[in-house]
């Protein structure tokens, strides 16, 4: 079978056999130098310390992957794209909401459902307490995931707030616009998008302030589709590859598991 490898691919097997030889002569050469340094027992001593590190390495990789930098990015980079791109949808749907609710060009609104509005809201308020986890473990977020965080949290600080009425605006018929939109989403019969805006538009103080939580809204959406473009360059590539990802990070995927 030797022979045969020999005659098959006989460049990968002298790479193969001058890269064991040079390894072993470097090796032999780092004990000789030890054994004049530490003595000999020094030197024993020493190769069973490193012997010991990279055995704990290996079972390290092989328990958690996660362990290794190289591997957790592209681990968290499969992450990025697919979250970010489920993130992008659900908020379009919650803009295009908005649009129609603030009486925008609801243009972009085409596909908005009441559904889809109440999904947005969740990505908001899982997001938002995602970022309040990872704060309170302290983990150092990247520039652009504090940006991020400072948009989800100005959204969520909207939606608590927001509130719709029916068409007459008596103050008694105020709802607050998350339990609207969970009430709307669980109907029996779906509810037509400009139906539901129209029988229940949102009240003056939350038009007042719709226009910047849409903005808002846009710039999230800006973020999230450039995370799921390929990059011009190689080297705008790799330094994506090489940092922290704005969403699906391992700090992320563990704090939802909290």
């Amino acid at each position: 079978r030797l022979c045969g490898c020999i005659r098959v691919s006989p460049l990968a097997f002298a790479l193969a056999t001058s890269a064991v030889l040079l390894i072993l002569a470097v090796a032999m050469v780092f004990n000789i130098c030890m054994a004049r340094l530490l003595t000999v027992p020094g030197a024993f001593a020493l190769n069973l310390g490193l012997f010991w590190l990279t055995l704990r390495l290996i079972v390290r990789v092989l328990v958690f992957p996660g362990s290794i930098i190289l591997w957790r990015r592209n681990t968290e980079a499969s992450y990025r794209v697919e979250m970010a791109k489920q993130f992008a949808h659900q908020l379009d749907q919650l803009r295009g909401y908005l649009k129609v609710a603030t009486s925008r060009s609801a243009a972009s609104a085409v596909g908005a459902t009441m559904d889809g509005a109440m999904l947005g809201c969740m990505v908001i308020e899982g997001l938002a307490r995602n970022f309040r986890i990872q704060q309170q473990d302290k983990v150092r977020l990247s520039e652009e995931q504090a940006r991020v965080r400072a948009l989800v949290q100005g959204v969520e600080a909207w939606l608590g707030e927001a509130k719709v009425c029916d068409k007459r605006g008596r103050v008694d018929t105020h709802v607050p616009l998350t339990d609207w939109l969970r009430r709307m989403s669980h109907s029996l019969v779906p509810v037509p998008l400009a139906y539901a805006v129209a029988s229940s538009p949102l009240a003056s103080e939350a038009q007042a302030e719709a226009g910047a939580c849409v903005d808002r809204l846009e710039q999230l959406l800006a973020i999230f589709d450039g995370l799921q473009r390929q990059q011009d360059s190689f080297c705008a590539s790799a330094r994506r590859f090489l940092r922290v990802p704005t969403v699906g990070s391992l700090h992320q995927m563990r704090a939802e598991l909290l």
